[in-house]
């Protein structure tokens, strides 16, 4: 923002409390450049006219969740706060245009994905700030998903099954596997 120019309803963090007011805002995952709101963001609801405010208020389509080792599935899992605690219950809530994020552990179920995105609004799944994430196998019986920054490490079997068609694997890595 300058003399010149308005953003409206946009989010500018102001010198010298960027950092933590970027934090305070709680977007989905700044180390992914995904600036969109997190379910329980003060910003929510807070732009003129009610809508949220953001970096790029109104640019995403689709629910953004998160899966942790210390969640609960009776949780909504739309915030890093209240995530939900199984790979099987967050990857059976995902539709087209929406994104999980993985929390930082040593993951025990296999991620299972079987619904599919679409071209224009493909399924993403990620590991959260771009921190470790281990997972024992991935499945993904769907098409249109993107898997981005995962360790898998298959001691039995394989690490990676994809059984749909236009799924990208992007900064994974996987060893260990049987096969």
């Amino acid at each position: 923002c300058d003399p010149f120019k308005a953003f409206l309803n946009n989010f500018v963090p102001a010198a010298p409390h960027g950092a933590a007011a970027i934090a305070a805002a709680r977007f989905a995952d700044p180390a992914w450049l995904d600036f969109r709101l997190q379910g329980d963001s003060p910003l929510r609801g807070r732009a003129l006219g009610g809508g949220d405010v953001g970096a790029y208020p109104g640019s995403a389509t689709g629910q953004v969740l998160y899966v942790s080792l210390q969640g609960c599935d009776e949780n909504p899992g739309t915030s890093e706060r209240r995530p939900l605690a199984t790979l099987a219950k967050a990857a059976a809530a995902l539709g087209p245009g929406d994104t999980l994020y993985v929390l930082p552990g040593v993951y025990r179920e296999p991620l299972v994905v079987r619904t599919s995105g679409t071209e224009r609004k493909p399924i993403t799944i990620r590991a959260h700030g771009r921190k470790v994430a281990v997972l024992p196998a991935v499945v993904l019986n769907g098409s249109w998903i993107t898997l981005a920054g995962f360790r898998v490490s298959a001691k039995n079997g394989d690490g990676v099954t994809v059984g749909g068609r236009d799924v990208v694997l992007k900064e994974c890595t996987v060893h260990h596997c049987a096969r």
